[in-house]
């Protein structure tokens, strides 16, 4: 995959203690272009409270995929567990056969294969509800590594789902790494074509054949819509006028996207979620949402509703 920079989005309580820098004084970096469609007609608010946003500490959690021991990672996570990195998302669209349980022999190779790499938390890891985690990192080996970003929901202590996306370009290890977002313009006419169900705008910010999921599309709830992840056609009039809103300033690595949002049609905490976006050539290639639903609100597990 070709990796574009359309700009790198921060927010001081994402990435604590980071000076930024214009992304133009970055001459290795060049923006992912900007769709070209109208503007949007919506607006989002950019800074959420501290209560409804919160950091997270994934000390022990880095420190244990550092050591690369398949027993203490497992430690991490439920026993019912699914683990997804960008190949089975894409196999999961497709309808293809996935081996995403963190018991299967499966997850071992992906413990494996980064052999002599430590992960690195960039910033603070963002928490919704003490059940939604997201959060950047760098895989680093001597002066070089790879980025990479993380969904998590928890179920009690444990993980229940990931959604990793990794970088296979490798880069520097750099005491400044992010940089800011000036034009914010693609993400904000996402929004108002999820609230609008305007399918046409979203084949022009979609690839043709993007993997857009959801957390209960990753566990293959049985509640769901579809049993499959739905195409456009069929996913976007089921949010008509729900107005997904973006409650941060949204982080940025190479070609992935991480932010917060919520549903506006919603009260808190449900509805409010993470979202993590990987462009292909300025175009959206992986959209995938996690959000909190009303029985978790009433204290039930996200598969007993």
């Amino acid at each position: 995959m070709k990796l574009h920079i359309i700009h790198i989005l921060v927010l001081s309580f994402l990435f604590l203690g980071c000076t930024a820098t214009p992304i133009v004084d970055d001459p290795t970096q060049t923006p992912i272009p900007v769709t070209n469609t109208p503007e949007p007609t919506t607006s989002s608010p950019s800074t959420p409270t501290d209560e409804l946003v919160q950091s997270a500490d994934l000390s022990g959690f880095a420190s244990a995929w550092s050591r690369h021991d398949d027993g203490d990672i497992r430690d991490f996570y439920t026993e019912n567990a699914r683990y997804f990195t960008e190949y089975e998302i894409t196999q999961l669209t497709l309808q293809q056969p996935i081996q995403v349980q963190v018991t299967e022999d499966a997850f071992e190779e992906i413990v494996e294969k980064y052999v002599g790499f430590q992960m690195r938390i960039l910033g603070s890891p963002i928490k919704i509800f003490d059940k939604l985690v997201a959060f950047a990192y760098r895989w680093e080996n001597g002066e070089s590594g790879y980025n990479g970003m993380s969904l998590l929901r928890y179920e009690g202590e444990k993980i229940l789902l990931q959604v990793d996306l990794t970088s296979t370009q490798l880069t520097t290890n750099e005491a400044e790494d992010i940089l800011p977002l000036t034009d914010t313009s693609q993400l904000d006419l996402l929004m108002r074509v999820w609230n609008q169900a305007d399918v046409e705008s979203a084949r022009t910010l979609y690839a043709e054949s993007p993997g857009i999921v959801s957390d209960e599309d990753l566990a293959q709830a049985p509640w769901r819509d579809h049993p499959v992840p739905a195409g456009f056609d069929d996913l976007l009039p089921q949010f008509v006028g729900w107005n997904p809103s973006i409650i941060s300033q949204p982080l940025q690595l190479e070609d992935m996207v991480l932010f917060a949002w919520r549903w506006y049609d919603k009260e808190y905490p449900i509805g409010y979620g993470i979202r993590l976006l990987q462009f292909d050539d300025g175009v959206i290639a992986s959209d995938i949402r996690f959000v909190i639903r009303p029985w978790e609100a009433g204290g039930k597990a996200f598969l007993t509703p």
